[in-house]
């Protein structure tokens, strides 16, 4: 199960609204986050996906892929420009001991592209949750069909 809940939203409508309106700040993220901290090898991918989204062709399977395809390179960036730290802090009067700390540190480029990984992971949870409902449309209209057949 995606982080997007289905039970919030009476119809598929519904979803594909919230999915839309995900998609604009997706867009944002893009073109302010994620474009201008990627090397020019990396960025047609995500100008593509920028294109569908600004053509409103969201639901597509090729804009899917593309958007799985920017995740996953913006998730490795993140994680390449992301360095942790372990080290003993001792309180001022050493009373308590002191304790290890763990610090996260990122580079610029690697926090202007987590701040926009968890817009781009909603837009595919909203997307993932529209196929899906589609998906179980189609097959209650099925079984239904099938009933309806065998009750006659």
């Amino acid at each position: 199960m995606t982080g997007f809940d289905l039970k919030d939203h009476d119809n598929i409508e519904g979803i594909a609204i919230d999915a839309f309106a995900t998609s604009r700040d997706c867009a944002t993220g893009l073109r302010v986050d994620v474009l201008p901290n990627l090397p020019p090898s990396e960025r047609p991918r995500a100008q593509a996906l920028l294109a569908d989204i600004e053509a409103r062709r969201i639901f597509e399977r090729k804009t899917l892929n593309l958007l799985e395809g920017v995740i996953d390179t913006i998730s490795r960036r993140v994680l390449d420009g992301t360095e942790e730290i372990e080290g003993f802090h001792a309180d001022d009067c050493h009373a308590d001991g002191g304790a290890m700390v763990t610090q996260r540190l990122r580079t610029e480029t690697a926090d202007d592209l987590a701040r926009a990984l968890p817009l781009l992971l909603a837009l595919r949870d909203s997307i993932h949750a529209v196929h899906d409902a589609m998906h179980a449309i189609h097959a209650v209209d099925k079984l239904r069909a099938a009933h309806n057949r065998s009750a006659s």
